[in-house]
């Protein structure tokens, strides 16, 4: 963040710990509320971030065997397991 006010500069950088707080927050998801949905975006969280492929593909598959014929969990499932492939 930069405040700029007449001849003076601030600058302020903001840090969060984005990946710690998702972490967390997919993992009480999962003890306390998991449904397919749940397991889609947990699965999906990794799949963008690029990390935990193998966790996501799991994740997927709980998805799928809940809810079945979901068009975006099909949709993301070829995604990670491309990028396990790698």
């Amino acid at each position: 963040m930069i405040w700029r006010w007449e001849n003076m500069e601030i600058e302020m950088p903001i840090v969060v710990d984005t990946d710690s707080v998702m972490k967390a927050q997919i993992k009480e998801q999962l003890k306390n509320y998991p449904t397919a949905q749940t397991y889609y975006e947990a699965a999906r969280y990794y799949q963008e971030q690029g990390i935990n492929y193998k966790t996501a593909l799991n994740f997927l598959n709980r998805a799928i065997e809940l809810e079945g014929d979901t068009y975006y969990f099909h949709r993301i499932k070829p995604l990670v397991e491309a990028a396990l492939m790698d």
